[in-house]
């Protein structure tokens, strides 16, 4: 049976996702969107791999290249997990009011502490900093014998992360 036009496009594809995932370890691989074409963008990306990891620089992916890029993903994939250091600065602060993506982390470290403590304020998790984060953050702070302002600062997010820490 021959190759087809939709195998090829699949298989382009899955070499694409994986140089993807290489590219967010080693960022001597360019980011590429995996839309199943070999196009410039992944002829480019698969030379760098060649480039970075000793192989004949071709940009075409020949049996030797594919079992590499699979053994670099499977490594990057299965080795130890990367530290997200989410807060942004130590000079950042949130306060009630804000909202976004942070505050839904810390709500979430919030809530789990709600849940290994029986007299800690519970929250809702919604990514808005409200009363009741505000008043968990007050709970927290009063705990760590931080003044009681309600406004996550450096100080607080350290003691938040180093104690879930501890609770996992």
């Amino acid at each position: 049976m021959p190759y087809t036009p939709k195998q090829k496009k699949k298989h382009v594809r899955e070499i694409q996702c994986y140089l993807q995932g290489i590219s967010y370890y080693n960022d001597k691989i360019p980011l590429i969107i995996p839309d199943g074409y070999f196009g410039k963008e992944t002829s480019t990306a698969v030379r760098a791999f060649q480039r970075e990891y000793k192989i004949p620089e071709t940009g075409t992916v020949t049996h030797e290249t594919w079992n590499a890029i699979v053994s670099v993903y499977r490594y990057f994939a299965d080795s130890i997990p990367i530290p997200l250091d989410i807060f942004p600065s130590e000079n950042y602060s949130l306060r009630k009011g804000d909202s976004g993506i942070i505050v839904y982390v810390i709500q979430v470290l919030l809530h789990e502490m709600g849940l290994k403590y029986d007299n800690f304020p519970d929250i809702v998790i919604n990514g808005i900093y409200d009363n009741s984060t505000a008043e968990a953050v007050i709970f927290l702070q009063k705990l760590a014998g931080f003044p009681q302002t309600g406004i996550i600062n450096n100080n607080t997010w350290n003691i938040l992360s180093s104690s879930i820490h501890h609770l996992i």
